[in-house]
């Protein structure tokens, strides 16, 4: 079993080890060492106050040193480092998005993301250090006379969630909701609304931002990005179709499904214009 080095800080309420520019704190070839090592190059990165490039993922990715010390971890710590993947795969979501529409607001994103990377790795790190440091006692286990007591028992016993909540089961906290499709519908509905579409026009010819059409509509900035997307190849094309009413109305039309057959004849149904010409 390896054994990691101790905090390299003191050990107490409310402190916290910032990165520093000395020595990796962990013993050479530990998985802490790695692991910390991956968020000490991603902190130095930032710091250097450089644009984002089109090249950061060789900065954020973790290198297989890293990622052998996540799935070590894993095993013991599964919150700490599924914490730690969520956030990775947050900043992938946010570069994929810079490197497609390379804009103030997808550079913002992806820095913030790796900014929140970066603390994350820090705390998920503390974490283990602590718990290895001030191991908790092993409370799972079962004694002889506990089984055979549950054996006798005609009565199951209580579970350990129930026995441990006094005021009910636990109500886990409300997820958003996942029905298919539903946040593309709440997407159009306030795009519509906020170009105040209504009778085949447009009194609002002002573009929305991405992230601010999210707030609104309550789902995340990927999926608010993931839309423009697919609905009008990105959110630059949609800015200058903005410029044009005609398009912009257009568009929001067949977003709302208001589109019939009879828009696809022009003046007139197939086969009536050959019968005017005669």
């Amino acid at each position: 079993m390896e054994t990691e080095s101790p905090l390299p800080f003191e050990d107490g309420p409310g402190r916290h080890w910032l990165w520093g520019s000395g020595p990796l704190p962990f013993e050479e070839g530990s998985h802490l060492h790695w692991l910390w090592g991956w968020g000490l190059q991603l902190h130095a990165f930032l710091s250097d106050d450089l644009p984002p490039s089109q090249y950061d993922s060789m900065i954020f990715l973790p290198d297989d040193l890293a990622r052998n010390a996540m799935m070590h971890f894993s095993i013991k710590y599964p919150h700490v480092i599924k914490q730690i993947d969520d956030y990775l795969d947050f900043a992938d979501a946010r570069f994929s998005d810079f490197r497609s529409e390379n804009n103030e607001s997808t550079r913002e994103d992806f820095v913030g993301a790796m900014l929140s990377l970066c603390e994350r790795i820090r705390t998920g790190v503390e974490v283990i250090a602590k718990e290895q440091l001030h191991p908790k006692p092993a409370t799972g286990g079962k004694t002889r006379s506990a089984i055979r007591k549950r054996e006798r028992s005609d009565t199951p016993p209580e579970p350990a969630s129930a026995a441990g909540n006094k005021t009910g089961p636990m109500r886990k906290k409300p997820k958003r909701s996942t029905v298919r499709g539903e946040g593309r519908i709440k997407l159009i509905a306030a795009l519509t609304k906020h170009h105040e579409y209504a009778d085949d026009g447009c009194l609002n010819l002002e573009p929305i931002g991405n992230n601010e059409l999210a707030r609104q509509v309550g789902v995340d900035r990927a999926t608010a990005s993931a839309f423009f997307k697919k609905e009008f190849e990105g959110h630059t094309r949609y800015r200058a179709l903005c410029g044009d009413a005609t398009g912009l109305v257009a568009a929001l039309k067949l977003l709302n499904q208001e589109f019939s057959p009879h828009h696809l004849f022009g003046g007139c149904p197939p086969g009536e214009a050959g019968e005017s010409d005669k």
